[in-house]
């Protein structure tokens, strides 16, 4: 009966129409603006985004792109770029159940988009100057049947009504259009050597034939990560406030679990005051690193996360967390004496600590880098 209700809801056109795997404006008004993709960041942020990668790529292949004299020019093609990005996909933990879901971090800065199984394709366009490019998001279609267990999916219309790509269109017809760009004269840039896939799943489902064919016809590739990689190093505004959002939200997170420990002494359940606190304050569910809350012996384990022991009183506590808030993440860590005053010995080694840090932040200081206090 549960399953039959579910899809008769499922089928009602004015629910069904409005339903994605993320948050959008029309689902969460008080969340995200019109036309943004996530918090403070816009459809048009991801087009320069990609349009700046397709800019650097044109950097990287010069010889095509410099001006020659018009005798040179006459009668001659182009090279044209295409650069392929694959989404994560959905990781079994055991039989039926799955981890949370992690987006890969190249096909998230592109898109912005947190569905499993769906590819880009960006690519320049014959007629138009470089770098204009048109962005294809290629996914899957919706299927009442599968959301049933999965939960919901875009499908090809609410993929481009959200993300704001030229155009969307079903996975299953990847295959054929990579042919036709490794037939003509395309220059592929993507992870899809040996030891660069990501994804070897959708890799072998969408991808790899296409790349079989290009490889046949000679057409160069070229790695894209360390590009886009290259070009993250650089933040916009857009990106270091989604970054200070990620260290305010921490910041007060790690409070209350520095608050609550001096009467509960449980690793447990500090972490998942940590937890809680950060994501009722607007942190993603997934956080980029394990929580850590550690006391005593265990607060020198630098990668400890199991978070079940007790804190004996006298004992030092450390947390550490690294929530995330539109794909950026801060990472937080501070030491404390649980009973709420240093012995002498550890006073000592914290103002050692101390003393370490204020020497960066003025080295930092006197390379010209501007640092912030609250």
């Amino acid at each position: 009966m549960l399953r039959q209700f579910g899809q008769q809801f499922l089928r009602g056109s004015h629910r069904r129409a409005q339903l994605c795997p993320q948050m959008t404006p029309w689902t969460h008004s008080d969340n995200l603006k019109e036309n943004e993709v996530l918090s403070g960041l816009t459809k048009s942020f991801f087009k320069n985004r990609r349009q700046r990668v397709i800019s650097k790529m044109l950097e990287r292949n010069s010889e095509d792109t410099k001006l020659k004299p018009l005798a040179e020019m006459e009668d001659q093609e182009r090279n044209e770029f295409v650069m392929i990005v694959a989404s994560a996909s959905d990781k079994l933990m055991s039989s039926g159940t799955y981890y949370p879901f992690v987006q890969d971090s190249n096909f998230h800065y592109l898109t912005g988009f947190v569905e499993p199984d769906s590819i880009l394709v960006v690519s320049t366009v014959k007629g138009l100057p470089f770098p204009q490019h048109k962005a294809t998001l290629y996914v899957s279609e919706r299927d009442e049947a599968n959301e049933m267990v999965t939960g919901f999916r875009a499908g090809t219309e609410l993929a481009k009504q959200l993300t704001g790509v030229d155009e969307t269109k079903d996975i299953e017809s990847l295959a054929e259009d990579i042919k036709q760009y490794a037939k003509s004269n395309f220059k592929i840039w993507g992870d899809v050597k040996p030891g660069r896939i990501g994804n070897m799943s959708l890799h072998s489902r969408h991808i790899h034939d296409g790349i079989i064919t290009a490889v046949q016809n000679e057409a160069e590739i070229f790695a894209l990560s360390p590009l886009i990689q290259q070009i993250r190093g650089e933040k916009t505004h857009e990106e270091v406030d989604n970054i200070a959002k990620a260290a305010s939200l921490s910041s007060e997170g790690l409070l209350d679990v520095m608050v609550a420990s001096g009467q509960h002494r449980c690793e447990n359940y500090l972490s998942s005051l940590f937890e809680f606190g950060c994501r009722s304050r607007g942190a993603e569910k997934v956080f980029s690193t394990s929580t850590v809350v550690a006391g005593g012996e265990r607060t020198i384990m630098p990668h400890y996360d199991q978070n079940f022991g007790l804190i004996e009183d006298g004992a030092l506590v450390i947390a550490s967390a690294s929530p995330r808030v539109s794909g950026y993440t801060s990472r937080i860590s501070r030491t404390w004496p649980v009973s709420g005053k240093f012995s002498t010995e550890q006073a000592e080694i914290y103002s050692i600590v101390l003393d370490v840090q204020n020497t960066i932040l003025n080295m930092l200081k006197l390379l010209g880098f501007e640092i912030k206090k609250k």
